[in-house]
């Protein structure tokens, strides 16, 4: 059996520190605050692999994730999963499926009985005000939890905390994969109608990136006619993508044949 864990370091405490005493604080929320508490991945038998992370125990890999509840509950984040590798070959281009980055869907999580929801803003897709369905991308199973505790002259404060197994997206990575090989309607990147309930699918990493607050998995899927799918899932905070304080805007003129006379604009014909 091979483990492995990891925890925010004393420099990355010194720095959330130093970020939350700044009086003009414009950086994301979770990258002053870590989203990760602490993070265990084990590995079983890298020959084997392994079950749905909805079941109790897997054969290969076995992510225990604790989080900042707070952090992760009140605001918005995107869900990403492109695909990588897969046995889905293409008579058309004489090739096999890969290396296709799908895009991000805005989501947010909530929790469910003794689930963990992650829950996408379909808003975007709906003229309506009133009628944009939700749906339900990832689940992680809750395998803990604690209420948040108020600092004393001798221990920090303590957020209040969810320990979660790895994802399970064998719906929406199907549906993706669907739009990816059969193709999509009305512009959007899933197939819902083509996209049926995978086979199996299994967790081959996880990893959690704290400059940004990245969480990663490589997951595996089966899908119903036996073709094998291999994915990145990412999710991270929308405020991730919020523009820094050395971001700098370009004008541009919608009837200009470059965009601009001189400058970046001019140069490279954006």
């Amino acid at each position: 059996m091979v483990s492995g864990c990891f925890s925010p370091s004393e420099n990355q405490h010194a720095k959330r520190k130093s970020i939350n005493q700044s009086p003009n604080n414009q950086t994301s929320l979770l990258t002053a605050n870590l989203l990760v508490q602490r993070s265990e991945i084990r590995s079983f038998d890298y020959d084997k692999p392994s079950i749905a992370p909805g079941e109790s125990l897997s054969a290969a890999i076995q992510v225990a994730i604790t989080v900042d509840r707070d952090a992760l509950l009140r605001q918005e984040f995107l869900y990403g999963a492109d695909l990588q590798y897969s046995s889905h070959y293409t008579e058309e281009l004489a090739l096999f499926q890969q290396s296709m980055a799908i895009g991000h869907i805005p989501a947010r999580f909530r929790i469910v009985g003794n689930e963990l929801q992650l829950v996408a803003d379909n808003k975007r897709l709906y003229a309506s005000a009133v009628n944009h369905p939700e749906q339900l991308l990832s689940r992680y199973r809750i395998l803990g939890q604690t209420e948040a505790s108020a600092g004393t002259q001798t221990a920090p404060a303590k957020p209040a905390t969810l320990t979660l197994s790895g994802a399970n997206s064998g719906l929406i990575l199907s549906e993706i994969f669907a739009g990816a090989t059969v193709g999509s309607p009305r512009g959007s990147f899933t197939n819902p109608e083509a996209g049926k309930p995978p086979r199996d699918l299994w967790i081959r990493s996880f990893d959690y990136i704290s400059e940004g607050n990245y969480l990663l998995q490589q997951t595996s899927v089966v899908m119903h006619d036996g073709t094998i799918a291999e994915f990145m899932e990412s999710v991270f905070p929308r405020s991730t993508l919020n523009p820094g304080q050395d971001f700098e805007a370009f004008p541009m003129d919608p009837s200009h044949p470059t965009g601009a006379d001189e400058g970046p604009v001019a140069r490279y014909r954006m």
